[in-house]
């Protein structure tokens, strides 16, 4: 990872700094609701998945990702991470920092396989190519579809067809 980037564990205690970048994702995202969704994933103990950040030296937040380990049929425990969220820099800097923080959680889990999930609507080929020069394969395609009459809070947050559990109270 470049020495201009910096990554941490997002928890409750900082999640207001990542919420400007989720909000432009996420417009109809409430930060009382993104604090909910950050508290409980934060819960989850680190070696099994969490929030993570990418900072710029100022400390601004440029990048957010979840995280989780699963089993996978063929490649064994894969670091799985989704929700990416990434500010749009010139440069292949910003998807570097991503990969490397990836792949500093696989290590430390003594993982070897990582997978990235990226949005079709926000990421742009600039990110998959710098991606692919990482060593990132292209490894299919991810279908995405909100099950009808599952019960529980659900709302609709942005565009793009997905949607973000709420916490219920």
């Amino acid at each position: 990872m470049s020495a201009s980037y910096s990554t941490d564990r997002l928890d409750v205690d900082n999640a207001e700094l990542a919420f400007p970048l989720v909000s432009l994702r996420h417009p109809a995202l409430s930060l009382r609701d993104w604090r909910g969704i950050v508290l409980r994933l934060s819960r989850t103990p680190c070696e099994r998945g969490g929030l993570m950040t990418v900072r710029n030296m100022r400390g601004c937040v440029l990048a957010v990702f979840a995280y989780r380990f699963a089993e996978s049929l063929v490649d064994g425990i894969v670091l799985r991470v989704t929700d990416v969220i990434m500010g749009r820099l010139p440069g292949d800097a910003l998807p570097d920092a991503v990969a490397a923080a990836a792949s500093r959680l696989a290590r430390e889990s003594g993982h070897a396989r990582v997978s990235i999930e990226l949005p079709d609507d926000g990421s742009g080929n600039d990110v998959v190519r710098a991606l692919s020069q990482a060593g990132y394969e292209d490894g299919g395609r991810l279908l995405v579809r909100t099950a009808t009459g599952t019960g529980g809070d659900r709302r609709r947050a942005g565009t793009g067809g997905g949607s973000v559990a709420q916490p219920t109270t």
